[in-house]
């Protein structure tokens, strides 16, 4: 599945393509060559622990991986499979997550090719095509019922109040 979600940079292959190199069933033509972004990939089905199989990427269809430094949680979705992450669990176990994580100031999104969504403790936000130079920002209303967290894609040039 990351041979087919993920981007790779380094030899221009898209999201949503499969690698030219990825030989099906059988693993990397040049796995002891393999682009660096391949090689440092660590794959959160095998990385985050205590997952399921229905986690593995072939049956799921989403790659998990944890990016920005440990700040966020990406769910790569198969792009032959757009709703895989609206299903059972993965849908609730995604809200689970991140429940625990804003508070911290970690995030957790769901990838579909370009287009983006922030998963919140009680929704989920799409914020549409995401360029390189798009960053998300989160904010957090205190309310009676306790926090309320929502997320926006800002272009880099636009400046951020503390």
């Amino acid at each position: 599945m990351c041979c087919r979600v993920m981007e790779i940079r380094e030899i221009a292959k898209p999201q949503g393509a499969l690698c030219p190199n990825c030989n099906a069933g059988v693993g990397c033509r040049i796995y002891q060559e393999r682009p660096k972004e391949c090689a440092s990939f660590h794959c959160g089905y095998l990385s985050i622990g205590a997952l399921g199989e229905e986690w593995k990427p072939d049956r799921s269809r989403i790659v998990l991986a944890i990016e920005e430094g440990g700040k966020r949680l990406a769910a790569h979705v198969d792009l032959s499979r757009p709703d895989a992450w609206r299903r059972e669990p993965y849908y609730s176990q995604l809200h689970r997550w991140s429940a625990s994580a804003m508070p911290a100031g970690r995030i957790v999104i769901v990838r579909l090719g370009l287009r983006m969504w922030v998963i919140l403790p009680d929704r989920d936000i799409e914020l549409g095509m995401m360029s390189e130079e798009d960053r998300i920002v989160t904010t957090v209303e205190k309310t009676p019922v306790g926090p309320r967290w929502t997320a926006k894609r800002l272009p880099t040039s636009v400046a951020v109040e503390p």
